[in-house]
C-alpha cells in the first residue's frame, strides 16, 4: 500500500509523513478486516463449550479488548507484521470485531432457518430488527469511545442492553412459530434458542465489561492519571 508524504523532503517525510491511500488500498484493507471477523467467528465456534469463551478467543487471537481499540500482541518478540503499518480505524477495534462477528452469526442463522422454511418470516423479522438495532447501538458506542467520549459511549451501549433483552424475549415466540409453521420434514437440527442465547449473553457481557471500564475511567481522580 502507498505510504507517502505531503512534503518533498525525505527527512521531513519520516517525521510528518501522512498515509495516502486510494480506493484500491482501502478496499484491500476492508477485505482484511472482513477476514478478521471470519477468524473471530471461527475461533468462537471452536470454544462455545468453554465457560470463559470470550477470554479464550481473545487469547487465541493474541489480543485483549481495550478502550482505545488497540490490539495487544501476545508477544513483543513477534515478527513485525505489515498490519502494523495500516492506519487505525474502528474496524480494528477488538470490541467492534467481536460484536460484529457474533451479530453476523446470529443474523445468518436466522436467515438460513427462514429460507429453509424452519422459521416463518413473520417470526424472523422482529428478531432480525431487534438485532439490527442492537448492532447499530453497539457500533455507535464503540465509535464514541474511539472519539474519546466515554459518557456518550456508555449511553449508546446501555441502549443495546434493552435491545438484547427484546431479542431474548422474542426467542420463545420464535420457537413456537417454528413448531407451528415449520415443515416437519425440515425440522432444525438444533434449537434456535440454544444457538442464540449464549451469543446474546456474550454480546451483553462484552458491553457490560466496556461500560464497567468506562465508568472506572470516568471516576478515576485526575491525580491518578498524572502519576
Amino acid at each position: 500500500m502507498n505510504n507517502s508524504s505531503n512534503n518533498g523532503s525525505p527527512e521531513d517525510g519520516e517525521e510528518h509523513g501522512e498515509l495516502v491511500w486510494n480506493e484500491f488500498d482501502w478496499e484491500l484493507y476492508l477485505r482484511q478486516r472482513d477476514e478478521a471477523l471470519t477468524e473471530y467467528a471461527s475461533c468462537y465456534d471452536q470454544v462455545t463449550e468453554f465457560p470463559d469463551r470470550l477470554d479464550e478467543v481473545a487469547r487465541r487471537l493474541g489480543w485483549e479488548p481495550t478502550l482505545d481499540g488497540e490490539a495487544e500482541g501476545a508477544s513483543e518478540d513477534e515478527e513485525f507484521d505489515d498490519d502494523d503499518l495500516d492506519p487505525y480505524t474502528i474496524h480494528r477495534n477488538p470490541v467492534y470485531v467481536a460484536t460484529r462477528a457474533l451479530f453476523a452469526g446470529l443474523q445468518r442463522t436466522i436467515e438460513e432457518q427462514a429460507t429453509a422454511g424452519q422459521l416463518t418470516p413473520a417470526a424472523a423479522f422482529p428478531l432480525l430488527n431487534a438485532l439490527h438495532q442492537a448492532e447499530m447501538a453497539v457500533v455507535l458506542g464503540v465509535q464514541s469511545l474511539d472519539l474519546g467520549d466515554s459518557a456518550l459511549g456508555i449511553s449508546q451501549l446501555k441502549r443495546a442492553f434493552g435491545l438484547f433483552n427484546r431479542a431474548m424475549g422474542l426467542l420463545p415466540e420464535t420457537e413456537e412459530a417454528e413448531l407451528a409453521g415449520g415443515d416437519s420434514d425440515a425440522a432444525p437440527t438444533s434449537s434456535l434458542s440454544a444457538y442464540a442465547l449464549p451469543r446474546l449473553f456474550d454480546l451483553r457481557e462484552i458491553c457490560l465489561r466496556v461500560v464497567r471500564e468506562c465508568r472506572d475511567e470516568l471516576q478515576r481522580p485526575i491525580d491518578d492519571d498524572e502519576e
